[in-house]
């Protein structure tokens, strides 16, 4: 059974050296372009022989040591990163081209600006500003922020753009893959099928059944449902080295048809929280991280049948099956987060609450009621420009902010000996007036026990639905609190 978990461990390690990383130097905000226009700019570093590079007859800056710069990096002349180099700034911007073969990489949070890039192993930029294009085969190229790039584009690797991207197909050729968002294309723009979603630190991204926050490093899944070709690489791929990673699981969340993984992370932990499943039947693992270690929030429990194991030495885990980390760790195909305290998102309690009330005297009723609660936790997406389009200089697509749709409510069961009155209210907290909670079946009344079975007793369930707005100070905190009252029915 070891054998089958280091497999897993080292599928993700093969996995992460096809990936460009994405470490940059301390203090470093990823995904903010540095733009360098001339004007004034000065605190910018160059290529020079003193700090390791060589400048070949042509001009080119030739470098073959590991260099990561805290500066925007700026030159006037041709670079190129060969066997083992690797450049890291927050922006790079060249005149002329920029190649990057052999076993080198180039990572650029911000914009890298040139007239050519040619990339052979791996590369990873926030936007993207060229002429021109190449990704060899066997090369990655991802772009997490923006496509900005109106030339001539080869792929005969695999080139990752984000989410939102509309390219002009008659620009590109090559026999490579061009993934954007969770779809597979060639490059002639024909579409390949749902393949391996790739998320960053440095781009927010959302879709059918799921949210992707880059400032939080959190994806919270909902209903999200998926049928993979059997060559996906897995379902989901976040690469966050460095960074803390948040999973969210709310309602049931299904992957079929995966051979690998189906959601494999990379950072330096990763927390699970919410009230769902996530169920990846047939593939090698429901969840996998490499990196860091698993573990569950404050208040959360999987179900008795998985449980979580890390790597002693800390460089990674997994979700299991219960009961099989002395002998062997299986890895656990399917699991469910249940909530057990109160202290997530914007209900007063995450968990079961129960209370009993005796009046005195002979032939009194007797209150007593439970009420459960899902996760309570909402993701509101603020109002998007669109996408620049540089033939009309105008943007398209533009879209107003919006809830992501939720299936949350409060379950209220009767074991009373007379009916009551289930009634929700909503109170924001300081800050955050401008979020409402509208509440389907409010009001409810809930029949007596009396004649019932335990198992089978009357029950209520009232829906929660966010309106109005949320603050951009919200980062998956408390805003308000939701409370519950009972009373007798009139």
């Amino acid at each position: 059974m070891k054998r089958r978990v280091l497999s897993i461990f080292c599928a993700l390690c093969l996995w992460l050296t096809l990936l460009p990383t994405a470490a940059l130097a301390d203090g470093l905000e990823t995904g903010t372009p540095t733009l360098l226009n001339g004007e004034g700019e000065t605190d910018y570093a160059t290529p020079s022989e003193e700090d390791g590079w060589t400048q070949l007859s042509d001009g080119t800056w030739f470098l073959v040591a590991e260099k990561t710069y805290e500066q925007p990096f700026y030159s006037d002349l041709p670079i190129h990163v060969e066997a083992g180099g690797s450049l890291t700034a927050p922006s790079i911007t060249v005149g002329g081209r920029v190649e990057v073969t052999g076993n080198a990489s180039l990572n650029c949070s911000g914009e890298l600006r040139a007239e050519k890039l040619h990339v052979s192993v791996g590369a990873t930029v926030g936007t993207l500003s060229c002429e021109t294009v190449f990704v060899s085969g066997y090369a990655i190229l991802i772009v997490t922020s923006r496509w900005n790039c109106s030339g001539t584009v080869e792929v005969d690797g695999a080139l990752y753009l984000p989410a939102e991207t509309v390219p002009n197909w008659n620009n590109f050729s090559g026999n490579g893959t061009v993934y954007i968002g969770e779809t597979a294309y060639t490059t002639a723009g024909v579409s390949q099928g749902t393949a391996m979603l790739m998320l960053f630190p440095g781009a927010s991204a959302s879709g059918e059944g799921y949210t992707w926050d880059r400032d939080t490093c959190t994806l919270t899944l909902d209903g999200f449902a998926r049928t993979y070709d059997t060559e996906a690489e897995g379902g989901i791929g976040i690469q966050a080295e460095g960074r803390a990673i948040t999973l969210v699981l709310k309602g049931e969340n299904v992957m079929n048809g995966l051979d690998a993984a189906g959601i494999t992370c990379v950072g330096s932990s990763l927390t699970l929280k919410g009230a769902g499943s996530l169920d990846c039947e047939g593939s090698a693992g429901a969840l996998v991280i490499s990196g860091g270690s698993l573990a569950l929030a404050e208040g959360y429990s999987l179900n008795e049948e998985a449980d979580i194991f890390n790597e002693t030495s800390g460089a990674g885990g997994m979700v299991i099956e219960a009961g099989t980390d002395e002998t062997g760790p299986i890895p656990a195909t399917s699991f469910t987060i249940q909530s057990e305290q109160s202290g997530d998102g914007t209900g007063s309690y995450s968990a079961e609450v129960k209370g009993t009330y005796h009046p005195g005297g002979s032939g009194a009723v007797v209150y007593s009621v439970d009420i459960a609660w899902t996760d309570m936790n909402f993701t509101y997406t603020g109002a998007g420009e669109g996408t620049w389009n540089p033939e009309t200089h105008q943007y398209s697509g533009s879209s107003e902010g919006a809830w992501t749709a939720s299936n949350d409510s409060i379950t209220v069961t009767n074991h009373s000996n007379a009916a009551v009155k289930a009634t929700a209210k909503f109170e924001a907290d300081s800050g955050y007036e401008s979020t409402t909670m509208s509440f389907g079946n409010n009001e409810a009344t809930v029949a007596t026990a009396v004649g019932t079975e335990v198992a089978s007793a009357p029950s209520a369930t009232i829906t929660v639905t966010p309106g109005g707005t949320l603050a951009e100070s919200a980062n998956g905190g408390k805003i308000g609190t939701i409370t519950v009252s009972i009373a007798a029915a009139e």
